[in-house]
């Protein structure tokens, strides 16, 4: 007779283990990559044993399974029972990854029964091959019909403002209108403003922009640029505790285009930190290689022209002002009648510099140019001798200024 051989059962895992697991996962989804959890596993099992998490076996398989298998399926169920025939508001972004996929991030936002307060809840993230507006409508329909709703019951629509999502005629935006008629359109605010401050940047000199592209990045990779920078920094600042406004010289950071609050950060830091960085390119001069040597050049003779410094006075205190209020629309949880008040009082600000309390608009030399240009450009017609030709240059900013 054949024996059966049969496998030793494996002991049943007890329920405090498997919530145990669930939360590491939940853990490490919220705040780490999933990789960690190989190290952390044994940790706990070598440190913990006598107690329930002794028990634990997880490591990276495992718990990306449970993510995707439990977890997700779980917290999806308790989205739509909660999202079930709710008037919403859609989200949605693309975004590129590392391996240059794009995905279409969807998010709801509406009032919670079960929190009593209006939330906004994860829905999808969808794989996108072909990125135009009927296709990617139709996946936010489809996303939407899983969870046993409609788009007429869509009351908002926010999106980013390119022209497949929001564009007069055949983009995502035109489709929900059509398919829910008392739908609104929200653009993004942070985005928004972002977009005045780049646009209106576009203005100025572009030997403005060389500098604040190139000034970063003549940093960015040399730990010894930057060491002989602090130390004409600190040549010229001795004593930094009794420097009222300066601070650590770090004027590194790169412009990006998508940080919001990158560009005021790097024009603040260039500004602070101008007479320091002007003798410092004016020793850089000794490199062996000539584009280096090049571009040291050029950047040493923009900043020994003044009304670059002008330029920069004039900027700062707007761009700051406008990167304020952005931050305020960044935070999580924010008082929207406070939001309301501080971008009207800014939208004040801006409009009164230009125009009389009766809407007219002002005349070049009525406009509000900001107390530390007009103070730079006193001190700087005062030094110079030859004052018509400083004053022809003085109408020619404020020009400029004017027109941006």
């Amino acid at each position: 007779m054949l024996e059966v051989i049969s496998k030793p059962r494996e002991p049943k895992i007890s329920d405090d283990v498997k919530s145990a697991k669930l939360q590491l996962a939940a853990a490490m989804a919220c705040h780490c990559s999933i990789s960690a959890i190989d190290h952390l596993g044994e940790i706990i099992v070598k440190y913990g044993q006598g107690s329930t998490i002794g028990n634990i076996k997880i490591h990276r398989t495992k718990c990306a399974n449970l993510i995707k298998n439990v977890l997700s399926p779980s917290l999806k169920e308790v989205v739509i029972s909660n999202f079930k025939n709710k008037k919403y508001c859609i989200i949605v972004d693309e975004s590129t990854d590392v391996s240059t996929y794009k995905h279409l991030c969807i998010l709801v936002r509406f009032f919670s029964d079960q929190l009593n307060a209006v939330s906004t809840l994860f829905l999808a993230l969808v794989y996108v091959h072909e990125t135009t507006a009927e296709n990617i409508f139709n996946m936010i329909e489809e996303e939407i019909k899983k969870c046993n709703q409609t788009l007429e019951n869509c009351l908002g629509f926010v999106s980013d403002g390119a022209s497949t999502m929001i564009g007069c005629n055949n983009s995502v935006w035109r489709r929900i209108k059509a398919a829910s008629p008392m739908c609104i359109q929200v653009k993004c605010v942070c985005h928004s403003l972002a977009l005045c401050i780049q646009n209106a940047a576009g203005k100025l000199p572009s030997n403005i922009a060389f500098l604040l592209c190139e000034i970063p990045a003549w940093f960015s990779h040399s730990d010894l640029r930057r060491q002989n920078f602090k130390s004409v920094f600190y040549t010229i600042n001795p004593d930094e505790d009794t420097m009222p406004g300066k601070t650590t010289p770090l004027p590194f950071e790169k412009l990006s285009s998508t940080r919001c609050l990158v560009r005021g950060k790097v024009m603040n830091n260039i500004l602070a930190n101008w007479y320091e960085l002007k003798a410092y390119f004016e020793l850089s001069d000794d490199s062996k290689r000539y584009e280096t040597r090049y571009k040291a050049r050029l950047i040493k003779e923009m900043m020994q022209d003044h009304k670059n410094y002008l330029y920069f006075q004039f900027a700062v205190p707007i761009v700051k002002e406008f990167e304020t209020v952005n931050s305020l629309f960044q935070h999580t949880n924010f008082d929207p009648t406070i939001l309301d008040t501080e971008l009207y009082t800014h939208y004040e600000s801006l409009h009164g510099r230009l125009y009389h309390p009766d809407g007219t608009p002002k005349v070049l030399d009525d406009v509000d140019f900001g107390c530390k240009f007009t103070q730079e450009v006193q001190r700087y017609v005062s030094q110079h001798s030859e004052i018509e030709q400083i004053l022809r240059d003085v109408e020619d900013l404020k020009r400029r200024y004017f027109h941006s």
